[in-house]
């Protein structure tokens, strides 16, 4: 029985990633120990590779509201991990701390590559204010100054109604930074109208002068 429920488990991701849907998320408690071997998906650049251009988009700036949010970023122009940057690493994008991270239910995947298949997600977890984002070592991602899109639904935007950033990073499996940190250009949350105005009292006043 153990077998077949991971087989049914490892068919559903496969299935996932083939159609660029969405990805279950795990929750910890506690930051996950990352383990791997050292080779060239492990290896350091010399100096960590430059993310440009981040920006986090939303699909409603209003405080409070549980929303969508597509952080964007540009890869390097060149990279130390055959087939990609993201192959066999992961994608930390870092909230700051009013948002809500725990109402997540999804993340999808995009890039501007048309020509390389889509890096495929292994896993997805949320710790404190931070995501990251697992890309499988089977299948290779974009080379290049390619942009990529990672799409985080159900996020709970913060209270305050001002500007915000979110940072971005790729490490390989032992946590090590790769490419990054970089901070995206700030986003503005708007205050939330009031539902409307409740005047008292209701009835007409009548004055005279001298009241």
């Amino acid at each position: 029985m153990r077998n077949i429920l991971y087989f049914i488990v490892i068919a559903l991701i496969a299935s996932s990633s083939t159609w660029g849907g969405g990805y279950g998320i795990t929750y910890l408690d506690t930051p996950y120990q990352s383990q791997g071997v050292v080779d060239s998906i492990n290896a350091i650049p010399p100096l960590p590779a430059e993310l440009k251009l981040v920006t986090d988009t939303l699909a409603n700036d209003t405080v409070g509201r549980i929303t969508a949010h597509q952080v964007g970023f540009q890869l390097p122009p060149y990279t130390f991990n055959s087939g990609g940057l993201l192959r066999g690493r992961q994608a930390v994008v870092t909230f700051p701390t009013e948002f809500g991270l725990r109402t997540i239910d999804s993340v999808t995947y995009r890039d501007t590559d048309s020509l390389s298949p889509d890096p495929q997600i292994t896993w997805v977890f949320v710790y404190s204010q931070s995501v990251v984002v697992r890309f499988s070592e089977d299948v290779p991602g974009p080379n290049g100054p390619y942009f990529i899109y990672l799409t985080f639904h159900s996020v709970t935007n913060a209270t305050t109604a001002t500007d915000h950033h979110v940072s971005v990073k790729i490490d390989n499996t032992f946590g090590q930074t790769v490419a990054g940190p970089a901070l995206s250009e700030s986003f503005a949350l708007t205050a939330d109208l009031p539902a409307g105005l409740s005047l008292s009292p209701t009835e007409d006043l009548t004055l005279t002068a001298g009241d």
